[in-house]
């Protein structure tokens, strides 16, 4: 069974669209193969795969029957017709793949991975000599394509593969990011099946070519979770194949008194304000968020380009202790210049923040001694809420 993790959930059903996987992108897509107990096409089309000698394996997570091992020797999957049903115009596509080599292919040789044959229209996945990841292509005028540089994966470790093309860009990802790009003189791809010459017309999986042409580049180990788009799928959908499959994102949020935190590590942050539409709180950009003010918040999420939004969280002021006179007195209060707070000893060196309504911080300093003055005349008149750093105590202040 394969793992599926998303945002916000971890799921381990299949979804509508055929039997593919979740997290598995379905707009656009042509073909899918997870590999899961056979060759069959999951995407709810029927270019199922005809299995030659290639045997059931463990996966990428230990499940056993979850890919196919490739012997090296005269082992291939035919598919049952050319991907994208032989469309002569292909002006968009993708491909993804996961293999797992034996070895790296020694000098002057390389594995076939993917490959549709075609009279002067071959399209060729590969692994090459010294380890780069290729795609090549022919026409009856010209040849084209693109590599990576060598990548950095030892023999027998798993390598996510992402392909695509749109008018005059080739580009390649490995495990999730760009590895190669390249501008080509090509506005479109032709898979239009032709049997002619040295071409049989056949689309495989682990070689070059059938057996019936010579054997030809047979791809030695373990391949998986092969699928075709006819659109370029997003950098947020690639990130998604490859990461989704490794950690699940969480969308949650840890409520600890009023401070709120994102419980996913890493990523880039942006906190809401839930009850004034979703508005952005400016400078609350950090994992953590303490409001003011009682009301509905919400953190968005974007890690590498993927963006979530948690749900709305409520922080209610109601029994949290309000700034009391037998700790600190602030007068006067309104206050058009100034306002003094009196303090306990106990708070001298702390910081002192006062937030506007929306929760924006717009001034913060040291509390140097018991009796400091705040100078509020640089800021504009309202409401206010002061709050004393790493306590409970808050008051609000008038501006006028």
């Amino acid at each position: 069974m394969k793992k599926i993790l998303l945002f916000g959930a971890i799921a381990l059903s299949l979804n509508s669209f055929g039997q593919v996987p979740n997290y598995v992108p379905t707009a656009g897509l042509d073909a899918f193969y997870s590999f899961s107990n056979n060759s069959l096409d999951e995407s709810g089309g029927s270019n199922h795969g005809t299995v030659n000698g290639a045997t059931l394996t463990t996966d990428r997570f230990g499940s056993s029957n979850s890919a196919y091992y490739f012997d090296g020797v005269d082992d291939n999957i035919l598919l049952t017709s050319p991907i994208f049903s032989g469309n002569s115009n292909v002006t968009n596509m993708t491909y993804s793949y996961w293999f797992n080599a034996d070895n790296i292919p020694i000098a002057g040789t390389y594995f076939g991975i993917i490959n549709f044959d075609s009279y002067w229209k071959n399209k060729s996945t590969s692994y090459n000599e010294n380890g780069f990841i290729g795609f090549g292509a022919t026409n009856p005028s010209t040849s084209y394509g693109i590599s990576t540089d060598p990548i950095s994966s030892a023999p027998n470790e798993w390598v996510h593969v992402v392909i695509t093309f749109e008018p005059n860009l080739w580009k390649i990802y490995i495990n999730g990011q760009l590895a190669a790009s390249e501008t080509v003189p090509h506005t479109f791809l032709n898979y239009q099946q032709e049997i002619a010459g040295n071409s049989d017309g056949q689309t495989l999986f682990g070689s070059r070519s059938s057996v019936s042409l010579g054997s030809y580049a047979f791809f030695k180990g373990k391949l998986d979770d092969i699928g075709f788009w006819v659109r370029t799928i997003t950098e947020c959908e690639i990130q998604e194949l490859y990461n989704a499959e490794i950690i699940a994102i969480s969308n949650s949020v840890t409520q600890t008194g009023a401070t709120l935190t994102a419980d996913y590590v890493g990523a880039t942050y942006q906190w809401l304000d839930c009850d004034n539409a979703n508005a952005q709180i400016v400078g609350e950009t950090n994992q953590s968020y303490t409001p003011t003010l009682t009301g509905n918040y919400a953190v968005e999420i974007n890690s590498n380009g993927c963006i979530d939004t948690s749900a709305c969280m409520l922080v209610d002021f109601t029994g949290i202790n309000e700034i009391n006179n037998s700790s600190v007195k602030v007068y006067p209060n309104p206050s058009s210049e100034t306002f003094t707070l009196a303090l306990d000893e106990y708070l001298v060196g702390s910081n002192y923040m006062i937030y506007n309504q929306l929760g924006a911080l717009v001034k913060k300093g040291l509390i140097s001694n018991s009796n400091q003055i705040i100078d509020v005349s640089n800021i504009a008149n309202g409401i206010y809420n002061l709050s004393i750093e790493q306590t409970n105590l808050r008051v609000k202040l008038v501006k006028e």
